[in-house]
């Protein structure tokens, strides 16, 4: 367990936005100021390890994450990269 573990999975789960590691660097900032970047792409790897996340592959561009780990699909964007969620029916 560690602080800024359980803040970056408390920020996934609280966004519909599917953020990169970049984002959630930021973010996390905002609560751990001392994080490093490559504290949070660890922990990103840490939490999907554990399922408790899931990382997104979205093409040429960055990885996105998801808190939301219920089975559903995702709608990728070409144009503009924006990742929305799709219920599964």
């Amino acid at each position: 367990y560690s602080r800024q573990r359980e803040a970056i999975k408390k920020y996934l789960m609280s966004t519909k936005e599917h953020p990169t590691a970049e984002m959630v660097y930021e973010a996390i900032r905002q609560v751990c100021p001392n994080i490093s970047l490559g504290t949070v792409y660890r922990n990103l790897t840490f939490l999907e390890e554990h399922g408790e996340i899931t990382r997104l592959h979205c093409g040429e561009g960055s990885d996105r994450f998801d808190g939301n780990i219920d089975p559903h699909y995702h709608f990728i964007c070409r144009e503009c990269g924006c990742v929305q969620d799709l219920p599964m029916l």
